[in-house]
């Protein structure tokens, strides 16, 4: 649900004999009203942190398995002048989504389509490989020029995301298009001409509407923060008004490439004793002091308008500390 935040600001450094409301000798005097920005899902939640402990107050970071040696191609979509496609080219496997790894080139798919808006579909021919490892819940992914890929031998009506309702055996699926998706889908008999172009891989991981932070690696035009369009176990797409340019082999780092969801776009910490902050996987350089300890009137402070994905607070004082964070998306 939407809201409205406002946040006015007023800082004075005078140089009155005395403090008052209304100073004559202003070394600075700075206000800023910031009223009726939208946001979603504001709160405000109290934290006591022990001695020496650290609280995690929220993490919305997306687990992968980008490392060193990860590398990626940029591409311009065929589908979009302004969606683009980040292809994993080499190095170790992100794990955008867990890979089935099906191998089926070769093997002759029956596509069976069912009154209830359903498909089964059947693997048969020479060779060992079926669909073994693929679970229900999980998606397949059948490439064609309607996704953005090359054509494939099986029907265009048949091309894009399914769901796994079950895997009825090692030789047979029962699919069905994600809710909200309208169903469209030919009965065919085809022989693979590729392992791609019968993909499968879990639900779980990356998902469309995370965001990814891009901050070494690529070229600066790039690093920004996206919108995932689209994600399979290989690749991610975005869009993106400004153009980027075609890029092979960037290897931006296990820190350099961050997928989260749950994104916060005001953050704002008082802290009555010594802390520190730890935002977006950071260190702990961001300190808290209190004007006066213990004394809520008088907290520490800290101010964040932008994208945080996961804050941690540690208590740096040998007594409890009380925090009190507001945030909204």
């Amino acid at each position: 649900m939407d809201a409205f935040l406002n946040v006015i600001q007023q800082i004075q450094a005078y140089g009155d004999r005395s403090p008052n409301s209304n100073p004559r000798l202003k070394f600075v005097d700075w206000k800023r009203d910031n009223s009726g920005v939208v946001v979603s899902d504001p709160k405000s939640e109290a934290h006591e942190i022990d001695p020496g402990a650290t609280k995690v107050v929220f993490d919305g970071t997306r687990a992968t398995t980008v490392g060193v040696s990860t590398a990626f191609d940029v591409a311009l979509s065929t589908l979009d002048p302004s969606r683009y496609r980040f292809t994993w080219s080499g190095g170790s496997n992100p794990t955008l989504r867990s890979d089935r790894s099906l191998a089926l080139n070769g093997r002759t798919l029956t596509f069976a389509v069912q009154a209830n808006n359903t498909v089964l579909v059947t693997v048969s021919g020479a060779g060992s490989n079926d669909f073994t490892g693929v679970l229900a819940g999980d998606t397949v992914f059948i490439p064609h020029t309607t996704t953005g890929d090359s054509a494939n031998v099986l029907s265009v009506l048949n091309a894009g995301y399914w769901q796994v309702l079950a895997a009825v055996s090692a030789t047979q699926l029962s699919l069905a298009r994600f809710p909200g998706a309208s169903f469209e889908a030919l009965s065919e008999n085809q022989v693979l001409a590729t392992d791609a172009q019968f993909q499968a891989f879990s639900t779980s991981g990356v998902q469309v509407g995370d965001r990814v932070d891009i901050s070494s690696g690529f070229s600066t035009a790039t690093r920004k923060t996206f919108e995932v369009v689209a994600v399979t176990s290989t690749f991610f797409e975005v869009i993106s008004t400004l153009p980027l340019p075609p890029e092979t082999g960037i290897t931006p780092g296990a820190s350099g490439l961050i997928f989260y969801t749950d994104t916060k776009s005001f953050l704002y910490i008082e802290a009555d004793q010594e802390a520190a902050v730890r935002v977006n996987g950071g260190d702990s350089s961001h300190r808290l002091s209190p004007v006066e300890a213990s004394n809520p009137d008088k907290p520490g402070i800290y101010m964040k308008r932008g994208p945080t994905w996961s804050l941690s607070i540690v208590n740096r004082s040998p007594v409890t500390l009380n925090v009190v964070v507001i945030h909204a998306e």
